[in-house]
């Protein structure tokens, strides 16, 4: 088969690795606009000789439309690429364009749903494999893999994870378009229990002592691990980052939320929480200093009786 990837991430590398060890013919498209991962995602493509679309948003239908017929893909597997596809182009192409979403649908629609599963404390993810329509996130299920989620799991974490638990979903959704019948294996989305979540925003990564127990700061500091850096509060009137925490079994304060307290015979730094539990802060991260760990987060003005906010 002859395939086309848009991507946006090296995340796609062990799916096409798979695909071409297998005997398919790989194509990538890419947003023109420069990202973290194009370099890779180009000396990788260099490396295999896989031809490199770059797409411009304000022309993407008829860029992919020709895409497709000049390069004769049979059908489109997106993973990680940021641009809606237009109505006009599901209707137009003329080919399966399939989505691996790296997360249960419908509960969790959207372009970073690793980030609400875990805020969330979810105790299940996994691949969604769904033909994409004109709504978001909302075409049929041809397979979902499901993926139990660990207590500790961070945002980097489940996504390597999904990367690689991709090629399995891959192999899944070959082995179901190879026959004709495979359209009897979609499911509609349930849109009861649909729910669309949007990129997160300042106040959906930042600390509210008042109000997070220390289960959802826990949970919060993970979602944001590492691609924010950690969850935002503040110092005095300095934002820090608190990147990795772990509750503290046993101990517990009626100090108010966000106080500092030493804990241990080690006299460990540890913050208060709103339902008087404590977290040792196990990593910190300054945007002028760099990582902590909790042995010199002191040099960043973290000490006993200190408040965050």
């Amino acid at each position: 088969m002859k395939i086309g990837i848009l991507c946006n991430s090296k995340l796609c590398f062990p799916s096409i690795q798979y695909l071409m060890q297998m005997g398919n013919q790989v194509f990538i498209a890419m947003p023109q606009v420069i990202a973290e991962d194009h370099a890779e995602i180009e000396g990788f493509a260099m490396h295999f000789r896989i031809p490199i679309l770059k797409v411009d948003p304000k022309k993407i239908t008829d860029e992919l439309i020709f895409w497709k017929a000049t390069s004769e893909l049979d059908c489109l597997f997106v993973i990680t690429f940021p641009y809606i596809l237009s109505a006009e182009l599901v209707d137009s192409i003329g080919v399966e364009i399939i989505n691996f979403h790296f997360a249960p649908l419908p509960q969790y629609k959207g372009a970073q749903p690793a980030f609400w599963l875990i805020k969330n404390g979810e105790k299940v993810g996994g691949i969604s494999a769904h033909l994409i329509t004109a709504k978001i996130d909302g075409g049929p299920v041809l397979h979902f893999e499901r993926f139990p989620m660990s207590s500790v799991e961070t945002y980097g974490g489940y996504m390597t994870k999904m990367s690689s638990l991709n090629v399995k979903v891959i192999q899944k959704v070959l082995e179901l378009l190879s026959k004709n019948n495979w359209k009897k294996q979609l499911k509609a989305q349930k849109q009861s229990v649909a729910k669309y979540h949007s990129k997160p925003l300042f106040n959906d990564v930042r600390i509210d002592w008042n109000k997070m127990t220390a289960a959802d700061v826990e949970q919060l500091c993970r979602a944001c691990n590492p691609w924010n850096k950690g969850a935002i509060t503040t110092l005095g009137n300095v934002p820090i980052k608190i990147v990795e925490v772990e509750v503290v079994q046993g101990a517990r304060f009626s100090e108010l939320p966000g106080t500092i307290v030493c804990i241990g015979k080690t006299n460990q730094l540890a913050v208060c929480t709103s339902d008087e539990k404590v977290l040792l802060l196990k990593i910190v991260y300054d945007e002028s200093m760099g990582f902590y760990s909790n042995d010199r987060i002191t040099e960043l003005g973290i000490k006993a009786s200190v408040r965050l906010v």
